[in-house]
């Protein structure tokens, strides 16, 4: 081993590590040693480090010179408790605090203490300061004796020890730290510089103060406290408090002394005032930013402030009060946080000043906002004037926000409890989403720290639509006790197919308030409506702002007077280039900015006046408003101005570089802007965000951006180093997560194994597993156990793609929906269906043909023909199992809608024979079909969403929802960027890979077992741990009961790992904010560097601590008055200069969740508007460049936009094609409807209209994104797309009016949905809704250029609405609002069509008119089509007609179509094969030579059927089939007749019909014929048994030689009541009370427990007791019984005949059946000692026969000594459980010793895994079958040698030995005595016949054997297979066989023709003739 350089220690005191090796790390490290090394043997030195391990030789440290002797001193200074919370250098690992209390004292490793000493020079120092130190762990673990592993009962349950990696540690010289403190690098900079751990300044901060280098120390320091990276600082914050408060206490105490030491600070004044300032300004935000000894800070405190007085430093007196003043602040809230807070909400009720500071009010929701009674104190958004200040400002801004997220989620929350209280339905509650059965599962590693996966019960929300479900950012409350206590998340991760599923991944705001019994438990979840991102970041930035915000004379008191930019001012202002915006380049571009006189004249810019106006003002003033009617040009404005301020950057960049902020509401009117800025050539352009839909905004988007710069080394290196370092700290602890999420993941989706659950078992439970397997058994035991997957058997003899098909086929057999009524009736063309949606249409179809048949069957004319009845039965039934054939299914179907689909499947040209439903639904073997199938099984298989799902883009589609302003989340934390193109494509590769069929099936398979575990353990119930102790018997539980045991057993599991986890979450969440600020660093380093950001308001906030430190002076919003104001206001920074707002208040304003908000509060007023309203001066956009005039003058009403003018182009827009009048309004009185359970409205005759118009438009030549249909309601919005689908309309936008602000289309088609009648209208409601709304009519009317057509009840609409009426009256007086649209022919300009409704554009199915086309086709014919407007000159149109072309020699026409290319000739001829000779019909151009001729073979077989394989099989092999397949009916050896192959051998095939044979027991045979041997050996009776038990029960098994114990509940109760609670033939649970029997006349008292005899003797005197019943009558029954009337209960009193009682007879009433008996005959009764075997030994009443179980006083004795004598004789039947054990045990040998007999070890574990000690019947089954399996295994020896073995399978009337033992081993555990005679029957035949056989043979080889013989062998063959074979017929033939073998022998030696033969053949003969 290599020995370590020598280290300088230098000639002064100071003390210094000793660098040591260690043999198994190879990297310089530098470690502290524990102090043990004193000194070795005879060596001297001072050292800190481990102690000498006893194993270890001393020669691990060396030391090259110098040693001497002397005393040296070591410790390690600090223990595990000094080190500072939350460093990354704190391990929350128990081992840690042990190893560190070990090493806190001195060593004594040897007898002598010494010093090292070394002579090295400072060279060698400055090398590689360090060596090399092993892991401490390590090291500590082998002290500890070597062992690592935790001591846990299981291999799994065992905690992995984490190594800590050795990492580089470099000591930081004085020029290094002096260097530093000069720096002028950005403290955010200097401070992830510092915090490496490889810099050493953190060892520098651990160690005692250098007075020659702590001035530098806390120079540095005091720069890096002004950082915002809070992680980093609060790490570096904890050191120095736990570390340096004090040691500086102590040097400024020396400090005011005048310490030579400290020379340097005190001798020059300045230098000692920066000191302590740069000291005050560190203390200052340890108060701030963690929880500090305050004792420290206080020390330190005074010690500041008598230097100041030592020293006369007056300038410090400030800073040093305003540190104590917060430090007496910090004392103060420390003690208000440990008293209780008092609710001041109860005293709100009348104040006008807010009760509490906003600032207190926590974002997320509190408990008491849940259950508040009254109204929250809110005050409404001032429109109109100045606000008091800006608190009160945000104060209203901050808390209508909250109130607007809040509402909806407490009246949600109400009303679930009222709910839960009356039992109502939680379906009905509008403001919440809810899930049930919610848990925890697992946690997860991502971005934002720790986040958990979610799983709830999915099986409620088959039907729900996903789309706008738990999306990204929603707020989720968890509960388990009805709301009383709430635990947030919000929504991180979400796939649609993982939703279906159940599963999410979400973030806990709250997780370390989760305790490990809730983490485990199960929840409700409710999610709120409101869209929680878009609150959660404003309400923060809100409480942020502190005092001041830019721009507050304007928002907050109204000042009108505006001021130029501040950097516009000084100098007389600077000159703008106005190059790029002028149309024609001037001599001088440059303009003074603020001298508008002089800038170029508006036509120079190629702006109207308006134009130019707004963008002076938005240059030259700070804070400018645009107002932009539509179609005015707003973004055209707003590029223009950010053109402007980009060419003249040099202006307002200044230092800081910060770019122009560009701000949108929505991620689309975003794209759009920065396109438009792309468009002009300004490319430096950043958007933040990740919903960018844009293709050409794509590349600017930031992540995008920074992976380009980290590809081009375009990041700073200590960015990088830092980064790296963080992403080593994540992936250690997310190792360690995997690995346990892992397990947990695990134990969803797999039976977990036997080692696994086996500590959370009880020791009988393990007793049963462990009892019962061997060792290579036990850990899949449970599979078994559970019996999970007995259903996933391979299908042996199919191909790959027949078990695809399959699988396919079962899929929609059993898992697809059905289509619904509504699906259905979109569907018109069945071909045109995915996959997914055929298989639902077919489920649908086969829904009415099930309820069509079983109505058939219930009639009584079917009832009364039972051929038809089991017909249609017979259908029914394979229904479930096949695909219906298409006549079938034609037949029993009645819908027109149906018979009309299935029509179209009849007419299907199929191009091969066989079912046309199955091909149609794929169900085939095609490579085609079969990639089909797999991708939907991929896309769906095991999915529980809804239904409709499948037709998504058939009936929905999600892209313009109401669009989500969400942010991206940038690339996982462990992504490498130089890889990162690598694992893209891999990636990519990876999902374009096409799976094999065989690797398809097996993941299919896994999937399969996955949902099938997932499944069972969602259906069992968890048990309690008691319960879950008292299951024993495992092997004899109910298999419900088993997986409830299982689960529990699984969610012990999951509990444990889920603790195990929580040490990991918390280190990972501090190093994920660690990462975080790093990588914020990145982001701000390369915002700096672009021009031009762009985000959304949502982004703005939610990135407002970057904003803040780029300070952006410019920023421009467009759609500002569609904003809410505290969204404009957050987006705000310290350094903003200048303020652009650009919108329209008059269009769509900002939307609010609480519509009550909006109108009590103001909450709906925009920023934008109430400047506007308070006379901020706005320049307004008066030229429009959109509309037609037609279109426009709609907006020039006086609410709108009056003085709008139209710019001159719009006047020469062509007229729209195909309609007289490009704007109209279509009115209609057809009605509403509204959707169930929703606020959304739909018109089903509007969506038909608008659906058929567009059609008709897109006929006229127009593409289709030029025409978009828009509506206000997206219930209108999904109709409308239903009747459009994407296979015809793709192109055209669908979407709402909200959705589509700020765009435009050529023609736009609206849909207004409201409509009713007047009269029907309630009183006090809008009928129109927000239809009404003057901005919504703004938007609605503003969209279109060319072609304007509405459709709604504008007789409705002219009621409810002035603004509606005043434009319906402009419309009627130009005759443009009618009933219908008039359609005019392009082609037939006379032709018109008045369209009414959507049955009116049937007169023109192509565009034009109803008349044929009837042109001229450049092929001759004519055009087939109806009048079409479009292809005039016919250039695209394909002639359907039969082409006439002669194409071959044989004259034969074409039989294609005309525009096809003719080709070869297709015309069917017949020509003769000459092969074979057969004739067919082939196409002409077919050569006969080549063809393959698919008629059948007419072979004659041997058998004289015909071949059945194909003519070209047979030619092409040259053979025919070997075996006949015809079916045929053949007898059995039975006598039963059965239907197989010609081929097939009757002798070995089954017969399948009933047996039917009447048993000894004369219950019916319930085996079949085959299984019973052809009537040899039956399978068993399944009839109950009978027989009375002991305990005196009937045994409900079925017949059997032994009964089985009574399983039944007992029933014997004590004299306290206790029912036991054990099954009959188990000993009672002992009662725990004592007997206390006693009687007052006698005075005895029983002092035994309940349980035992009782010693005290009955008494018998009478009770005499008066009675209740009010009669007078006295008790007559025996003392201290229960009391009962003899003369009320007159007629249960049982006398025999004869009997005579007087007034001293004492009864007894049995408390069973309430017999009422003379007490001394029931005495003698119940006394007899006598078992009567036909009523067991339990004792009944005499008279009616009725047990008796329940307590008897007088009696007790007698009843305990009957039930323990049950359960003797139970015991006595079945041995005890020791007993069964060692019978378990001895049979156990038994079999195994039969497998040296043959016996195959799969036979001898089917046998041992059912020996279980509570498995009754199979241990005296295996008992008596254990010698028949020995007897046949003889055989099978004994009939090795011969040809028996194979011989005895074809030999009628003898049972093949190998399907016996079969039936043996796996036979039933009840068999009776005739089984078993039976049983030994067939063996004695089978063993005669093997024997005659082998004689046989004997006979055939020698040869020379008489006939006499071999005829006596035959004889007796026949005798062996009859039926009857009784002992007298075994015993003749055992006789025959020992004297015919003894003739063979004797016969051998003298030959056969003596007289003794002769006579014995005789005497054989004679006695065989005698048993026949």
């Amino acid at each position: 081993m290599a020995t370590n350089e020598e280290t300088d220690l230098g000639s002064d005191d100071k003390q210094y590590p000793l660098m040591i090796i260690h043999e198994n790390v190879d990297r310089p490290v530098e470690q502290r040693e524990p102090a043990s090394y004193r000194g070795l043997a005879n060596q001297r030195g001072r050292s800190r480090g481990f102690p000498v391990p006893a194993d270890q030789d001393e020669s691990i440290v060396r030391v090259n010179s110098g040693l001497g002797r002397g005393r040296g001193r070591v410790r390690e200074r600090g223990s595990y408790r000094e080190r500072p919370r939350g460093s990354r250098y704190q391990s929350s690992d128990r081992r840690y605090e042990e190893f560190d209390k070990s090493i806190g004292h001195r060593g004594n490793a040897s007898r002598h203490r010494g010093r090292f000493q070394t002579t090295c020079n400072a060279s060698m120092r400055e090398r590689k300061h360090d060596k090399v130190l092993y892991d401490r762990r390590a090291h500590f673990w082998e002290r500890q004796g070597g062992n690592r592993t935790n001591d846990s009962a299981t291999n799994e349950v065992n905690t992995s020890v984490h190594k800590i990696t050795p990492t580089r540690v470099k000591k930081l010289s004085e020029s290094n730290l002096i260097t530093l403190s000069k720096s002028k690098e950005e403290p955010d900079e200097l401070l992830l510089k510092v915090d490496k751990l490889s810099t050493g300044f953190i060892d520098i901060l651990r160690k005692p103060l250098d007075p020659h280098l702590v001035y530098y120390v806390v120079r540095i320091l005091s720069i890096i406290v002004h950082s915002t990276q809070t992680a980093h600082l609060r790490d570096i914050m904890r050191e120095v408090e736990s570390h340096m408060l004090n040691n500086l206490s102590v040097l400024l105490h020396d400090l005011s002394m005048k310490d030579q030491n400290l020379s340097n600070l005190w001798e020059v004044q300045s230098n000692t005032e920066k000191f302590l300032l740069n000291i005050i300004e560190i203390l200052k935000v340890i108060l701030t930013i963690i929880s500090p000894s305050l004792g420290k800070c206080s020390a330190l405190l005074s010690a500041a402030r008598k230097v100041k007085e030592e020293l006369n430093l007056d300038s410090i007196e400030a800073a040093l009060e305003d540190v104590e003043t917060l430090l007496k602040t910090v004392k103060t809230n420390k003690e208000l946080k440990e008293k209780k807070q008092v609710d001041v909400r109860s005293s709100t009720k009348t104040q006008t000043e807010p009760p509490n500071s906003f600032r207190e009010i926590p974002v997320f929701p509190e408990l008491k906002d849940l259950q508040l009674d009254e109204k929250p104190f809110l005050r409404a958004n001032k429109v109109q004037g100045k606000y008091d200040n800006l608190e009160t400002y945000l104060d209203i801004q901050y808390r209508l926000l909250r109130e607007d997220y809040m509402q909806p989620l407490r009246k949600g929350i109400s009303e679930y409890r009222e709910c839960m209280k009356s039992g109502g339905s939680v379906r009905k509650i509008k403001e919440l989403k809810l899930y049930q059965s919610v848990k925890i599962m697992y946690p997860v590693c991502s971005r934002q720290g720790i986040n958990y996966v979610l799983q709830f019960d999915v099986s409620n929300l088959r039907h729900c639509n996903w789309t706008r479900r738990l999306i990204h950012g929603s707020l989720l409350c968890l509960s388990n006790d009805n709301f009383d206590t709430v635990w947030y998340a919000t929504v991180t991760d979400r796939d649609e197919l993982q939703l279906k599923d159940g599963n999410l991944t979400v973030h806990f705001e709250n997780a370390n308030e989760l305790s490990d019994s809730q983490r485990n438990a199960e929840f409700v979840m409710a999610e709120t409506s409101a869209f929680f991102e878009a609150y959660r970041f404003i309400l923060e930035g809100l409480q942020e702002i502190e005092d001041h915000i830019p721009f507050e004379r304007y928002l907050v008191n109204c000042e009108t007077s505006v001021k130029p930019p501040r950097y516009l001012l000084g100098d007389g202002g600077p000159y703008f280039d106005f190059t790029n915006l002028l149309h024609e380049k001037l001599d001088t571009p440059t303009f003074p900015v603020l001298n508008t006189r002089q800038w170029p004249k508006p036509a120079e810019l190629g702006l109207d006046q308006s134009q130019y106006t707004a963008l002076q003002r938005a240059i030259t003033k700070e804070l400018a408003i645009i107002q932009g009617p539509p179609g005015t040009g707003k973004t055209f404005v707003g590029l223009k101005i950010a053109q402007l301020l980009l060419d003249n950057q040099a202006v307002w960049k200044g230092k800081r570089c910060a770019p122009i902020l560009i701000v949108c509401y929505t991620n689309h009117a975003l794209d759009q802007f920065l396109q438009g800025l792309i468009e002009i050539g300004k490319t430096n352009i950043i958007r933040i965000g990740g919903r960018c839909k844009n293709e050409s905004v794509e590349p600017y988007v930031l992540r995008n951006v920074k992976h380009r710069r980290i590809e081009h080394g375009q990041m700073h290196h200590h960015l990088n180093e830092n980064e790296r370092e963080c992403k080593a700290d994540l992936k250690d602890c997310e190792q360690e997560i995997e690995k346990i999420n892992s397990r947990i993941k695990k134990s969803e989706t797999r039976i977990l194994q036997y080692e696994a659950v086996k500590s959370f078992m009880t020791e009988e439970q393990q007793d049963a597993f462990e009892s019962s397997h061997t060792e290579d058994e036990l850990q899949n035991c449970l599979t078994k156990w559970l019996n999970v997957y007995e259903s996933q058997q391979t299908e042996i003899g199919l191909s790959h793609e027949e078990r695809i098909k399959k699988i396919w086929q079962e899929y929609i057999l059993k898992q697809v929906e059905p289509m619904t009524d509504t699906e259905r009736q979109y569907v018109d063309d069945i071909f045109s269906l995915e996959l997914l949606q055929r298989a639902a249409l077919y489920k649908a179809w086969i829904l009415e043909f099930e309820s069509n048949v079983r109505r058939l069957i219930e009639t009584d004319q079917v009832q009364q023909d039972p051929k038809i009845n089991d017909e249609l039965i017979d259908i029914l039934s394979q229904a479930e199992i096949s695909i219906l054939k298409l006549d079938q299914l034609n037949t029993y179907v009645s819908r027109s809608n149906t018979k009309k689909q299935l029509k179209k499947l009849l007419k299907m040209k199929l191009k091969h024979e066989g079912n046309c439903l199955s091909q149609w639904l794929c169900v085939t073997t095609s490579k085609k079909s079969i990639s089909k199938i797999k991708k939907v099984l991929e896309d769906n298989v095991y999915r529980y969403g809804d239904s409709s799902a499948a037709y998504k883009n058939f009936i929905t589609d999600g892209d313009d929802m109401e669009e989500e302003r969400e942010l991206d989340e940038e690339d996982p934390y462990l992504l490498d960027a130089s890889n990162l193109k690598m694992k893209i494509k891999k990636a990519e590769a990876n999902r374009s890979h096409e799976k094999q069929d065989g690797e398809w099936i097996q993941i299919w398979n896994e999937k399969t077992r996955s949902h099938l575990i997932r499944t069972m353990l969602r259906k069992s119930t968890v048990l309690t741990a008691q319960k879950a102790e008292k299951m024993t018997h495992l092997w004899g539980l109910p298999l419900q009961m088993r997986r409830n045991l299982y689960a529990y057993w699984v969610e012990s599991y999951r509990t444990y790992w889920k603790e195990k986890v929580q040490q990991y979450e918390m280190k990972f969440n501090e190093a994920t904010k660690k990462l975080q600020e790093v990588r914020d660093m990145e982001t701000i380093e390369t915002l700096r560097d672009s021009d031009i950001m762009g985000m959304t308001t949502t982004g703005a906030a939610k990135y407002r601590n970057i904003l803040q430190r780029i300070c952006p002076q410019i920023i421009i919003v467009e759609e500002a008055a569609e904003v809410l104001e505290s969204h404009i206001v957050t987006t705000l920074n310290k350094s903003c200069q200048h303020l652009i707002l650009i919108g329209d208040h008059k269009q769509l304003r900002p939307s609010t969740t609480v519509y009550a908000l909006a109108k009590k509060f103001n909450m709906d007023i925009s920023l934008f508007e109430r400047m506007v309203r308070n006379g901020i001066p706005c320049v307004t956009l008066n030229e429009q460049h959109r509309m037609r005039p037609d279109i426009s003058m709609l907006l020039t009403h006086e609410n709108l936009y009056p003085g709008l003018r139209n710019h001159p182009s719009v006047y020469d827009y062509d007229n729209v094609k195909g309609v007289d009048i490009n704007v109209q309004f279509i009115t209609h009185e057809e009605e509403e409807t509204s959707l169930f359970e929703s606020t959304t409205y739909t018109n089903p005759h509007e969506a038909k209209f608008v659906a058929k118009l567009c059609r008709y438009l897109l006929n006229q030549g127009y593409r289709r994104d030029e025409i978009s249909v828009i509506t206000p309601y997206m219930g209108q919005v999904l109709l409308i797309r239903n009747e459009m689908p994407k296979s015809d309309f793709e192109g055209v936008r669908i979407t709402a009016v909200d959705n589509f602000q700020g765009e435009e289309n050529e023609i736009i088609l609206l849909s207004l949905v409201r409509s009713r009648s007047i009269e029907n209208i309630p009183q006090k409601r809008n009928p129109i809704g927000f239809v009404g709304i003057e901005n919504r009519i703004c938007v609605s009317l503003s969209r279109a250029k060319r072609g304007f057509y509405v459709i709604g009840n504008f007789k409705l609409l002219e009621e409810c609405s002035d603004m509606w009426a005043c434009m319906i009256h402009k419309m009627r007086q130009k005759g443009l609002v009618k009933e219908g649209l008039e359609l005019r022919c392009q082609n037939h300009r006379d032709t018109v069509i008045f369209a009414k409704s959507a049955a009116d554009f049937r007169y023109v199915p192509e565009g034009g008119c109803n008349l044929s086309c009837n042109a001229e086709l450049s092929c001759g014919h004519f055009c087939p089509k109806s009048c079409h407007p479009t292809d005039r000159d016919h250039q695209t149109i394909l002639c359907m007609k039969p082409c006439e072309k002669i194409i071959c020699s044989e004259q034969h026409q074409c039989t294609k179509h005309c525009y096809q290319d003719c080709g070869q000739c297709e015309t069917l001829v017949e020509k003769e094969i000459p092969m074979c000779g057969h004739k067919t019909l082939m196409s002409c151009h077919n050569d006969p030579f080549k063809w393959e001729c698919k008629q059948k073979c007419d072979f004659e077989l041997p058998c004289k059927h015909a071949c059945n394989r194909q003519c070209s099989e047979c030619t092409k092999d040259k053979h025919h089939e070997t075996s006949c397949k015809f079916e045929i009916v053949k007898i059995l050896e039975c006598g039963h007749e059965k239907s197989m192959m010609c081929h097939e051998d009757p002798k070995i095939v089954d017969c399948e019909e009933m047996c039917e044979s009447t048993l000894d027991c004369k219950h019916k045979c319930s085996g079949r014929c085959g299984k019973c041997f052809g009537g040899r050996i039956h399978q068993g009776c399944s009839a109950s048994c009978g027989k009375i038990l002991p305990c005196g029960h009937q045994c409900t098994f079925p017949c059997s030689e032994f009964c089985l114990p009574c399983t039944k509940p007992c029933e014997f109760t004590c004299s306290h009541g206790t029912e036991c609670k054990r099954k009959c033939y188990e000993k009672c649970e002992p009662c725990i009370y004592d007997c206390h029997f006693s009687c007052d006349r006698h005075k005895i008292k029983c002092t035994l427990g309940c349980n035992e005899l009782c010693e005290v003797q009955p008494c018998s005197s009478v009770c005499g007791k008066e009675l209740e019943c009010n009669e007078g009558h006295k008790c007559r029954g025996i003392c201290r019984e229960k009391c009962f009337c003899i003369e009320c209960q007159k007629e249960k009193v049982r006398i025999d005949q004869g009997e005579v009682f007087d007034k001293n007879t004492v009864f007894i009433q049995l408390p069973n059946c309430f017999c009422i008996l003379e007490a001394g005959k029931f005495g003698r009764h119940i006394r007899k000692d006598i078992l009567e075997r036909q009523r067991g030994f339990c004792k009944r009443c005499p008279y009616c026969n009725k047990p008796i179980t329940k307590h008897i006083r007088s009696f007790t004795n007698v009843l305990k000594e009957t039930r323990n004598k049950v359960v003797k004789e139970f015991e006595r039947l079945t041995g005890t459980i020791q007993e069964r054990r060692i019978r378990i045990a001895t049979l156990s040998k038994e079999f195994k010793l039969l497998e040296r007999k043959g016996l195959s070890k799969k036979d001898t574990d089917i046998v041992l895994r059912q020996l279980l000690p509570y498995n009754f019947g199979f241990l005296h089954y295996a008992d008596t079958m254990k010698g028949r399996i020995r007897e046949l295994l003889e055989i099978l020896i004994f009939m090795k040698g011969s040809s028996a073995s194979v011989a005895v399978q074809y030999v009628e009337g003898v049972v093949d030995p190998l399907k016996l033992k079969d039936m043996l081993l796996r036979g039933k555990r009840f068999t009776t005595t005739q089984f078993w005679r039976e049983v030994d029957q067939e063996l004695q035949r089978l063993r005669l016949w093997a024997h005659f056989h082998v004689l046989n043979e004997r006979t055939e080889t020698l040869g020379k054997v008489p006939e006499e013989i071999d005829d006596i062998i035959t004889q007796v063959f026949q005798l062996i297979s009859r039926r009857e074979f009784n002992q007298s017929i075994k015993t003749t033939l055992s006789t025959i066989y020992k004297r015919t073998n003894a003739l063979l022998k004797e016969g051998q030696l003298s030959g056969f023709n003596n007289v003794s033969y002769r006579q014995q053949i005789g005497e054989i003969k004679s006695l065989l003739d005698e048993t026949l």
